[in-house]
This record gives C-alpha cells, sequence and structure tokens, in this order.
C-alpha cells in the first residue's frame, strides 16, 4: 500500500494507526484506500468500515463503525495505543 503524495504527516499517521488497530483486533482488511480514507473489513462476521478525514480546523477524525459493541471498543482501544494516547 503506497501513500498518496502530499498527504500530512497527522493524517499518515491518523492511518497507519487505523490500519493497524483493524490487524491488532483481527479485522481482515479487504479494503484501503488512503486517497478516499476509507479501510474496510471483517471480523468474526461483522463488517468494519474506518473513515479517516480531515476537518476544516486541520484535525484528523476517525470514525469507525461496526455492529459489534466489543470490537468497537477493541479497535478504539488498539487505536488510542498506537496513537500513544
Amino acid at each position: 500500500m503506497l501513500a498518496p503524495r502530499n498527504i500530512p504527516a497527522a493524517y499518515n499517521r491518523s492511518w497507519s494507526a487505523a490500519v493497524g488497530a483493524m490487524r491488532d483486533m483481527g479485522v481482515s482488511v479487504t479494503r484501503a484506500d488512503q486517497g478516499a480514507g476509507v479501510i474496510e473489513g471483517t471480523a468474526g462476521g461483522a463488517s468494519v468500515t474506518t473513515i479517516i478525514k480531515t476537518q476544516p480546523d486541520g484535525r484528523i477524525r476517525v470514525e469507525t463503525t461496526t455492529p459489534d459493541a466489543n470490537l468497537a471498543e477493541g479497535l478504539s482501544h488498539a487505536y488510542d495505543v498506537r496513537m500513544g494516547r
């Protein structure tokens, strides 16, 4: 997976943390489109979608949706750990 050119470092860091968190939680990543800011996959039959976007103020927003509440919590924790929080 090559990163598109001219992507800010903060976005790249968030992207890498989100992809890593999915893998940490056993999500089989089926789509990872950094330019579009979308990561999709499945884990235990549950679909997972993470969207990463830069907000107007320059902050990075990461939103993950899955019907599995335990997976959602695990992904959030794994992401925070990878971000050093």
